[in-house]
């Protein structure tokens, strides 16, 4: 939270505080957090890997379309944190 409030555009920060509202349970908080992001870095993969996590929960159609986007923006890195599973998977 303090990386968000020193700095508004930290996509990263965004990120982060996305994938906390995901193991709480909240991804409506969730897509909220990757907006800002994606408003912030439109380019940043991680956080459309995650509206497309997010989406697969809310809105399971509109899921392979946000992972295809994913995999046009190049560096197909899946964030484990949004999954909740370990770093060495």
């Amino acid at each position: 939270m303090l990386a968000i409030l020193l700095y508004f555009q930290n996509v990263q920060g965004w990120t982060n505080l996305a994938a906390l509202y995901l193991m709480e349970g909240d991804p409506g908080l969730a897509h909220d957090a990757l907006k800002v992001a994606q408003s912030a870095d439109p380019k940043y993969n991680e956080c459309w890997t995650g509206q497309a996590i997010v989406a697969e929960m809310i809105e399971p159609s509109e899921a392979m379309d946000l992972f295809r986007h994913t995999t046009e923006l190049g560096n197909n890195v899946c964030p484990h944190h949004l999954y909740n599973a370990p770093a060495y998977i």
